[in-house]
């Protein structure tokens, strides 16, 4: 269960990306949680310029109740999909001209997977790669 993530001050850089790719929002049922992709691979890149934790769990408390973004790439190759604070959560397409979905959970799971594995004094880094 997500709880709501305490306020913090400190801006960061926005350090959360994952080579995906994405481009709009369509709201689902709430409380619905939505996979759209496989299991990822990444990679820790987290330093003191990275995103706070804190501003990360609340990206991932505030898409809780469902979504999809649907990405394209005929205009950019690079989207970002949510930021709240210091943490953005980015997608990029691997091919020129694709199409693809991600979900709530996706992006939730990701998060929550890289502050367990990578998130070290309150700052957490990662990039890597995931089929949608």
């Amino acid at each position: 269960m997500l709880l709501p993530p305490k306020q913090a001050s400190l801006p960061g850089s926005l350090a959360l990306a994952f080579l995906l790719l994405l481009l709009s929002f369509t709201p689902t049922a709430a409380g619905k949680s939505v996979n759209d992709c496989s299991p990822s691979t990444f990679t820790d890149q987290t330093t003191r310029d990275s995103s706070l934790i804190e501003h990360c769990q609340r990206v991932a408390y505030n898409i809780r109740d469902g979504g999809t973004w649907r990405v394209e790439t005929l205009m950019a190759r690079w989207h970002q999909i949510v930021q709240y604070r210091s943490c953005a959560f980015s997608v990029y397409a691997v091919d020129e001209l694709a199409y693809f979905k991600i979900g709530n959970q996706d992006i939730i799971d990701l998060i929550s997977d890289s502050i367990r594995m990578f998130g070290r004094d309150g700052y957490v880094g990662a990039n890597g790669t995931m089929n949608c």
